[in-house]
């Protein structure tokens, strides 16, 4: 039976419990139902025996009649109502009498009848039964007489042994309802004093039932919790109800945990692993980043110099630029001045070659003088002598002239070849100057390309420094790490983890 219900649910134990405590409360009530019941009983037999009394008294007021035969008979004895039962007569005191044991009768089920007589008082409704009957014929006897059936005599001695009759049983009740109320009482006592320690028994087997895994469940905690850290031990399931189910799942977290802590140190020692690698190559990392930081700073002071060669550069070209253009432009100006040149020594040509004309018609007078003053002779001597004179200029004209000819023809030709020569130069100082126009428009562009390289090497020195500074923090936090990685090894060294093939019970 135990064990039976040790493997209820915790639901189906209360229930069985509180059925129980039901079962008392209902047996209490029954037991309180039945003992007022016993005394209405009482009550009634009480207000029989008065009714009894009444009855008798009546009687008596009428056997005094019979006695003294002069008097004539006083039948509101017999019929007289009223709300007071002491004026009240025979007839009305029997049918209020008739409702006492009516009532009785009443007052009762089948199944409550069916408990007193097996109790052995079965004999109260019996008793009730009769005086029914006999009041009826104490009635019946009462209506003869008032419908003068009988005589008066005979209806005194008749209705006094009716009368008799129900005193006796009156009497008889009145021993048997009281005896009946005490073995109720003492059976209702007794049944609610069994069931009241039942109740509470079960109340102590179901209440340690419950207590008795659950406080095995808490110090098993506690102890996890106050520094044994012993996770090879498991709760020992006695039963199959909720706790019995939270045991199971209580040691499957426990076995979870232990895989979870198991897991966990082998985590750990890889992370201290790790961090040591970590460390290391942040070590390294720390050395390669300030060479490149040095390699970078290096870099940036080349890119510096170069950056001011080429801005030097690119002055020198924009100089040159001007300098070209302006060589252009005298050239083409010098270019002008020498077409000028050679159109005015063209010009000169052609005078001199006027004077060559007029030296040679010179030269032909004078040989036509000649020939004149041959032929004058004597007249003509002094026109022969100016005519000599002319002769000679004339020859001296027409050689200076041949000679400023044979000048001006090399001038020329030296004019139109440095013309050609400037009108070769001029394009090509042009292009010159467009060359270095390009050369500026390329050193300027060379110049900002450079400004950018430098600023972007400016940019990856800094970014190298803080390369440099975050390798030097990683390589701390790695430290830090590594640190912290052995501090939880021993933390998580706190929990037993072994013994996995022998696991330990802890009982309950």
């Amino acid at each position: 039976m135990i064990r039976w219900l040790t493997n209820q649910k915790i639901g189906k134990k209360l229930a069985i419990l509180g059925v129980t405590v039901t079962a008392l409360i209902l047996l209490n009530m029954v037991g309180m139902i039945e003992i007022a019941k016993t005394g209405y009983f009482q009550f009634l037999e009480r207000e029989h025996i008065e009714f009894v009394l009444l009855m008798q008294v009546k009687l008596d007021q009428l056997q005094e009649t019979l006695h003294h035969l002069d008097k004539s008979i006083d039948t509101s004895l017999i019929t007289a109502n009223s709300t007071e039962r002491l004026e009240m007569g025979l007839q009305p005191l029997l049918d209020n009498t008739v409702e006492l044991p009516i009532a009785c009768l009443d007052a009762v089920n089948g199944i409550e009848r069916s408990a007193f007589t097996l109790l052995g008082f079965g004999e109260v409704f019996t008793l009730c039964e009769n005086d029914i009957v006999d009041l009826n014929q104490a009635n019946q006897i009462v209506e003869n007489y008032l419908e003068q059936a009988i005589s008066f005599a005979s209806f005194v001695d008749t209705f006094q042994n009716y009368l008799n009759t129900i005193q006796n049983s009156s009497r008889r009740f009145s021993i048997l309802v009281p005896e009946a109320r005490n073995t109720v009482q003492s059976i209702i006592l007794s049944a609610n004093m069994l069931l009241s320690f039942f109740v509470l028994g079960l109340f102590w087997l179901i209440s340690n039932m419950l207590r008795t895994p659950i406080v095995a469940m808490a110090k098993r905690i506690q102890e996890i919790a106050r520094g044994e850290g012993d996770l090879t031990r498991r709760l020992k399931i006695t039963s199959h109800d909720e706790i019995g189910e939270v045991a199971h799942w209580f040691n499957l977290f426990i076995q979870k945990l232990q895989e979870v802590i198991i897991d966990a140190k082998n985590v750990t020692g890889n992370v201290a692993d790790g961090s040591y690698g970590m460390s290391a190559r942040a070590a390294a990392m720390s050395e390669g980043a300030n060479s490149q930081a040095a390699a970078a700073q290096q870099v940036s002071s080349s890119i510096k110099e170069m950056t001011a060669t080429i801005r030097k550069n690119t002055e020198n070209a924009l100089e040159t630029e001007q300098l070209a253009i302006q060589a252009a432009a005298d050239a083409k100006e010098t270019g002008q001045a020498v077409a000028e040149a050679v159109l005015a020594m063209q010009q000169i040509a052609q005078k001199i070659s006027i004077i060559e004309d007029i030296t040679r018609q010179t030269r032909m007078l004078s040989l036509n003088a000649s020939i004149e003053a041959v032929q004058a002779q004597v007249s003509a001597k002094g026109f022969a002598v100016v005519a000599s004179e002319v002769r000679a200029l004339a020859e001296r004209s027409q050689r200076a002239a041949t000679e400023i000819t044979n000048l001006a023809k090399s001038s020329v030709i030296v004019a139109e070849n440095a013309g050609a020569m400037l009108r070769r130069l001029v394009p090509d100082i042009q292009k010159t100057a467009e060359l270095v126009q390009e050369i500026s428009a390329v050193s300027k562009e060379q110049n900002t390309s450079t400004e950018q390289i430098n600023w972007a090497i400016e940019q990856l020195n800094r970014v190298t420094q803080q390369n440099a500074l975050t390798s030097e923090e990683l390589a701390t936090i790695a430290k830090d790490l590594s640190t912290q990685s052995e501090d939880l090894q021993q933390t998580i060294a706190f929990f037993n983890t072994e013994g996995m093939a022998q696991q330990r019970y802890y009982h309950y």
